[in-house]
């Protein structure tokens, strides 16, 4: 079992509190599914986030709504960069309040990889399943995750050399469409 709460971090989190964030259709499947399974095993949580209608069905409590932030390509980007923002800082306003005892982040990088920055900045771990495909492109973010992340959950088997290659702690956790 991974465990985030060994390493050195600030002892004010909430340890029964778990702030997750996926901003796109895919990411709210698979992260419903994980908020399933986290919560057969300990049930007693409160798992707040970024989150979608299959998140929402498991229990998650929105404090953003992922499907504002369901763009694709530059240009939606640019024309939805004041929804981004706002995600950003009802994000930034929680985690400074709420001190989650972990933060997950489910793939969706542009605003995930910023998330990962600050909760660091306040010493909560980072966990980050389904990794942004640096491999492929955008390895100019593999500094980011090495900064930011605690441990990365990987769905593709090879991504774990890569990952620990770079210097960051990372494990296959098996693919969700298998």
């Amino acid at each position: 079992m991974i465990s985030f709460f060994s390493k050195e971090k600030k002892p004010d989190l909430n340890k029964s509190l778990v702030f997750i964030s996926a901003g796109e259709p895919s990411g709210d499947y698979h992260a419903s599914n994980l908020v399933s399974e986290i919560f057969k095993k300990k049930h007693d949580l409160k798992i707040y986030g970024i989150a979608g209608p299959l998140m929402k069905q498991q229990g998650v409590e929105a404090i953003f709504d992922s499907e504002k932030l369901a763009v694709m390509g530059i240009t939606d980007v640019i024309t939805h960069s004041h929804v981004i923002f706002n995600a950003y800082s009802t994000v930034s306003a929680f985690l400074n309040e709420s001190r989650p005892g972990i933060v997950i982040l489910v793939d969706y990088p542009g605003l995930n990889l910023n998330i990962a920055k600050k909760a660091h900045g306040l010493g909560i771990p980072v966990f980050y399943y389904i990794s942004p495909k640096v491999w492929a492109w955008g390895s100019g973010r593999i500094e980011k995750i090495r900064q930011y992340i605690d441990h990365m959950g990987l769905i593709l088997p090879f991504e774990e050399a890569f990952y620990r290659k770079n210097g960051i702690e990372a494990t296959f956790v098996g693919n969700p469409l298998i």
